[in-house]
């Protein structure tokens, strides 16, 4: 696969400024970032982007006839995989990070997984931006029609 550097700056660059984003307001306003929890509508916008990602990598590998995905429903369901495994990788990471960074003796702010149920709650998020995605997928093909 001929990969430029237009097609992996298109693969990257929506997680990448999701995150950066998010870690941004994180240590530059904290204040911010607690009271409208930034968190919540980061690992949403991660989901979207995760599965954009998903989609445009699954368009290189098809436009190489590597594969063929005929039917859009399966398209989603790779795509929402790819998300939700990511999602799971991500998690291992804040929980890794807490743990060697020894969070707990700093602020809740430095605190990566205050919780079990915030945990959840990114997995719901990020599982969210990928079925906003793929709906908006189906919806496109639909039209198409």
């Amino acid at each position: 696969m001929n990969l430029t550097f237009k097609k992996l700056f298109k693969l990257g660059v929506f997680p990448f400024l999701v995150y950066l984003v998010n870690n941004t307001i994180q240590f530059l306003v904290p204040e911010a970032y607690l009271l409208y929890s930034i968190d919540t509508l980061a690992h949403f916008l991660g989901g979207l982007a995760i599965a954009y990602s998903a989609h445009y990598a699954l368009s290189m590998i098809e436009k190489k006839h590597w594969i063929t995905i005929k039917k859009n429903i399966l398209r989603c369901g790779i795509i929402f995989s790819i998300v939700m495994t990511i999602a799971v990788w991500w998690e291992f990471y804040e929980f890794l990070y807490d743990y060697f960074a020894d969070t707990s003796s700093y602020s809740y702010l430095f605190l990566m997984q205050p919780s079990v149920s915030d945990t959840i709650k990114d997995f719901y998020m990020a599982t969210f931006g990928a079925i906003v995605f793929c709906i908006g997928i189906l919806h496109q093909a639909k039209k198409k029609k």
